[in-house]
């Protein structure tokens, strides 16, 4: 978490008080006196560093599938930091640091540009595969508004959006 966003975690405990810091350089705030994203952000890099360094327990399988759900990560965090999610995701399914017997998969519901972006600069970098992302876009039907076309977008080996529908992320202007 230090290496991407700039900070660490604290937890101090004070008889029955909890209370999590922000470790910087030199300070260290608590997370009440930051934006209201960061606290929002917080489990969900819980559920990251878990998804990749919780223990392996399985007598019957020699690998462990561990799918997280995360549903609008985004939602309060400045664009920047939507974008470091990404980093966040993809350090989580690499295996540098991690068990060979856990395999981390995401199911990442967003709407967020600047994450999608990322993923596909992250593929352009050499990151990670463009095979290891699968982007579903959920649209209403043009006939039946009561049915929903779910449509596959895909990042090419160069991390360029294919398949992407005209106008998802620029809103339609009319005079």
């Amino acid at each position: 978490m230090q290496s991407l966003f700039g900070y660490g975690v604290n937890i101090n405990r004070k008889s029955n008080h909890i209370s999590i810091n922000l470790k910087y350089e030199n300070d260290d705030v608590n997370v009440i006196d930051t934006g209201y994203g960061v606290s929002q952000i917080l489990p969900v890099l819980g559920q990251v560093w878990w998804a990749k360094n919780r223990p392996v327990r399985n007598l019957y399988f020699t690998k462990k599938t561990t799918i997280v759900a995360v549903e609008q990560p985004e939602l309060h965090l400045h664009p920047a930091h939507q974008a470091l999610l990404a980093d966040a995701f993809v350090s989580g399914v690499k295996s540098e640091g991690k068990s060979e017997d856990i395999d981390v998969s995401y199911i990442i519901e967003t709407h967020s540009e600047a994450l999608i972006n990322r993923l596909g600069e992250l593929i352009y970098e050499g990151c990670f595969n463009e095979n290891d992302v699968q982007i579903l876009i959920f649209d209403q039907d043009d006939i039946d508004k009561n049915k929903t076309i779910v449509k596959e977008s895909y990042f090419d080996s160069k991390g360029i959006l294919q398949n992407w529908p005209f106008g998802f992320f620029t809103p339609e202007v009319r005079l």
